[in-house]
């Protein structure tokens, strides 16, 4: 799928049906792109869906410059997404966030929601899609090459990113293409090192400092949550693949907050499930969206 540039310099891709007052805007983890989506958008446009699918590359990610946001913090994130919205034009939006993309989501919902566009016409958030989260303030502790962990200190930029590779591998399942597995860990090695640490802090803090908040405030309002989650993470800062009727802290911690949310268990993937289970994934989510439109 060939990639699109917005005016602010994004990189994003734009497919289905674009004639519909409708689009489902997904937002790709930390370290990852938006060409993730395709197994996803391919299965999406198997069902002969009826609204525009559309994937972007956050800045500093894919084919998006950090220099098209110099602003690596999780606010600089929701606000390129906030300007490619509006620079599609996009009235009713489904917004999809995989992992750190999750925050993105959360956080720009709950933007619009306390202090909608200045635009004459803000888009409406008709859902969320939750893919994959999680809650660092469950865990029992971060990363060894994370900067807040105490023992980055003692590692050299190598020895992280080296780290870093080897979290992502464990995050693959049997399931997951080769292709995608080499891609990523390609893109990983590609990123500016400085701008991609400055945007993990930034959406960890957003965990321990706001996430409370934005869920218990999504708990109160009417809009319809969907949770695709394919796995837990363990003591050892680990993801583990979840089955059917199992659930987690992160599952729990959902629930508690916003009572309505849908969850469901993606079985037989890890950390990707739009790219290892991408014709179940689509399938929970065409139900979602139809029953909220």
């Amino acid at each position: 799928m060939e990639r699109q540039i917005s005016p602010d310099g994004l990189a994003y891709i734009d497919s289905g049906n674009q004639d519909r007052h409708l689009s489902l805007l997904c937002i790709h983890g930390w370290a990852c792109q938006a060409s993730d989506y395709a197994y996803l958008f391919n299965e999406l446009a198997r069902a002969n869906i009826q609204y525009r699918t559309i994937a972007v590359d956050l800045p500093g990610h894919g084919e998006s410059s950090s220099a098209s946001c110099p602003d690596s913090r999780l606010a600089g994130m929701v606000g390129a997404v906030r300007a490619l919205i509006q620079d599609l034009n996009l009235d009713n939006v489904v917004l999809a966030g995989h992992s750190m993309g999750m925050r993105v989501v959360l956080d720009l919902w709950h933007h619009e929601h306390t202090s909608p566009s200045s635009s004459s016409s803000p888009p409406r958030i008709k859902g969320l899609i939750l893919l994959d989260g999680s809650n660092y303030k469950l865990r029992k502790s971060l990363f060894a090459f994370d900067s807040g962990d105490a023992r980055s200190k003692e590692l050299s930029r190598e020895a992280k990113i080296a780290g870093m590779e080897a979290a992502f591998d464990r995050m693959f399942s049997p399931l997951t293409p080769e292709e995608f597995k080499r891609s990523t860990l390609a893109h990983l090695r590609r990123m500016d090192f400085e701008y991609s640490d400055r945007m993990r802090r930034s959406f960890i803090a957003f965990d321990y400092e706001r996430m409370d908040v934005v869920l218990e405030a999504l708990g109160r309002a009417d809009v319809p949550v969907l949770c695709l989650q394919a796995t837990s993470v363990d003591d050892e800062n680990q993801r583990i693949a979840l089955m059917s009727g199992e659930s987690s802290p992160w599952m729990r911690f959902l629930q508690e907050k916003v009572p309505t949310a849908r969850i469901h268990v993606v079985e037989h993937c890890m950390h990707f499930p739009h790219v290892d289970q991408p014709s179940e994934t689509a399938k929970r989510i065409e139900q979602f969206i139809s029953s909220i439109t």
